[in-house]
């Protein structure tokens, strides 16, 4: 317990404590700049103006969109010039649940949850950035299942942008706590092309849901626009997971036991050719750790591919590439990485997404092989007050120091009634299945979840 939390802590503060540490420097190198929503209206009306001579962008639309950590399907608009805002709310839920370890071990029964978030988000011509904390508590215990317990989970980003062709993008989050909880809990939604969808390739590498679960990432991305069409791009990432089984373990226990951690580090142009058309190149190279006695595996990958516009709102996007690998844990290899998008708004009230991808890293469970993913959603307004959303994702790899593999399935539908602005009543059903051959059996979870959810959230989009 102790190294996974000095694990977790590490990450964490090496993120956030660069991220702050350039934050502060940044804002207190802009001698004269108006104060955060000084001058705007609540909703995020026109920003502060730049003082004259100043070569920075004044942005009156979100530039992105980031996740709410909240719960339901919202998107925070994230952009200079939006004003300043405090987030915060909460949910309460009724769940019956279903649990079952192939022909070994099932159960089913009610339980209850709840959660409670707090964040802030704030701008200046040249900086935006947001800062949210959520928790989870399940005062719940069953020897056949999981337990109940506590998840923390917190994420920060910020912008700044130094010119109008220049600008620097920091980001972190984390958590830690009862792994049960990334199932019982509000789902974090997150921006695939402007629509809000569930990131249903990770929720398909659940794990055992009997242990305690840690993570912490942390991202850094510097953009240089070279001229009105050509963009260069680097990145590096950090991460950090790790797994605890519980006093009463389950079948799959073994299996995701263990920590892994690994550095990411990119460059790529972008090179737009028309109005709707623009031809990426990237290169990249990570390195995945799995202990001393695993090893270490590194990927390098060089990857080409186009992102069109086929309306205002509807975009196509393709990479691939060839991988190759190298490490005592993986041996040396030569593979095929490649990614696909598309999202649209067909109207305002509709918004659809499908994505897919094969990679080369080293996840959660992975154990630095190659990982499949896929996932695809819908969000229906169903007149003024009624939002309907269907959600799925898919997680496919094979495990590279045993003969095994591992697949998994997520799938989520909700409807929302909202009572007013802020408040809404959640109908949801979610349900996960993993599969490792040759190591545990089939895992299945399932929930009916009724929830009273409150999130106020200026300024916040509900696709």
């Amino acid at each position: 317990m102790r190294r996974t939390l000095n694990g977790i802590i590490r990450g964490v503060l090496c993120a956030l404590g660069l991220s702050v540490l350039a934050a502060g420097i940044m804002f207190g190198g802009e001698a004269g700049g108006a104060p955060a929503g000084q001058g705007q209206a609540a909703g995020g009306a026109a920003g502060s103006q730049p003082e004259t001579g100043q070569s920075v962008p004044s942005i009156t639309q979100p530039s992105s969109y980031v996740p709410v950590l909240g719960g339901g399907p919202n998107l925070l608009p994230f952009g200079t010039g939006l004003g300043s805002h405090l987030l915060y709310g909460g949910d309460l839920s009724g769940i019956y649940y279903s649990s079952h370890f192939g022909s070994l071990v099932s159960s089913n029964g009610t339980m209850t949850s709840g959660s409670g978030f707090l964040g802030y988000t704030g701008s200046t011509a040249t900086n935006v950035y947001t800062l949210q904390y959520t928790v989870t508590g399940m005062p719940y215990s069953n020897p056949n299942f999981g337990t109940g317990g506590v998840m923390n989970r917190g994420l920060f980003r910020f912008d700044h942008h130094f010119s109008a062709k220049t600008s620097l993008t920091m980001s972190a989050s984390g958590g830690y706590g009862s792994d049960a909880l990334l199932f019982y809990s509000p789902m974090q939604f997150q921006a695939i092309g402007g629509v809000a969808g569930l990131d249903g390739a990770a929720l398909g590498e659940l794990g055992a849901l009997n242990g305690k679960f840690g993570s912490a990432t942390g991202n850094v991305s510097l953009e240089q626009r070279l001229t009105a069409t050509k963009t260069l791009t680097f990145t590096g990432s950090y991460y950090y997971y790790e797994f605890l089984p519980g006093t009463t373990s389950s079948p799959s226990s073994s299996l995701f036991s263990g920590s892994s951690r690994g550095i990411t580090g990119s460059a790529g142009y972008d090179q737009e050719v028309s109005e709707r058309t623009t031809l990426r190149v990237r290169g990249m190279y990570s390195k995945y750790f799995a202990g001393s006695t695993l090893g270490s595996c590194g990927f390098y990958s060089l990857e080409g591919g186009v992102t069109y516009e086929l309306s205002a709102r509807t975009t196509v996007s393709a990479l691939a590439g060839p991988t190759m690998s190298s490490g005592h844990l993986c041996g040396s290899s030569v593979g095929l990485s490649a990614s696909g998008r598309i999202s649209t708004s067909i109207r305002q009230s509709l918004s659809a997404y499908v994505t897919a991808a094969r990679a080369y890293y080293g996840g959660y469970i992975a154990g630095g092989g190659a990982v499949d993913t896929a996932a695809a959603g819908l969000n229906k307004g169903l007149g003024r007050q009624l939002i309907f959303s269907i959600d799925a994702g898919y997680y496919a790899t094979s495990f590279v120091s045993t003969s095994g593999s591992y697949r998994g399935f997520f799938g989520a539908s909700s409807l929302s009634f909202l009572l007013t602005r802020s408040l809404s009543l959640v109908a949801t059903y979610q349900r996960y299945s993993g599969l490792a051959n040759h190591l545990i059996p089939n895992q299945e979870f399932g929930a009916a979840m009724l929830s009273l959810r409150w999130n106020h959230i200026p300024g916040g989009s509900v696709f």
